[in-house]
């Protein structure tokens, strides 16, 4: 049984950038802090995931190893580029079970990690391999 987690903040790009009533920027350094080359701004996390999966990622096998614990906002724009997914187990603990995707990893060249609520996981998983 799988259990969405996340929310629907929408955030509109052009509000970063605009001037306040005193004329100066609503978020001072902002456009500086973010005006390097090669940035593209998304008005959500899911529209990120789905551009990453459209344009940044390249494999002859469009399919994904995913959390079962996750939004499905995220496995919805994977579906959208265009890749097919299969789940991996998170404990209750939210932890992720490493024999299972070190077992499927050899079928699925691209793995999603969540570092739920600070634990990083998939430093300490990369680090063993």
């Amino acid at each position: 049984m799988f259990q969405e987690v996340g929310s629907a903040l929408q955030i509109d790009i052009q509000d970063l950038f605009q001037i306040s009533l005193y004329d100066t920027p609503v978020y001072p350094n902002l456009e500086k802090q973010f005006a390097k080359k090669n940035v593209r701004y998304f008005e959500s996390g899911r529209n990120a995931v789905e551009y990453i999966f459209r344009f940044c990622i390249s494999s002859d096998k469009k399919v994904v190893l995913l959390p079962e614990f996750l939004c499905s906002s995220i496995s919805d724009a994977i579906l959208r580029a265009g890749w097919k997914f299969q789940y991996y187990t998170v404990s209750k603990d939210l932890e992720i079970v490493e024999e299972e995707i070190e077992e499927k990893i050899q079928e699925y060249p691209v793995l999603f990690f969540i570092d739920y609520f600070g634990k990083n996981q998939s430093q300490k998983f990369f680090e063993k391999t």
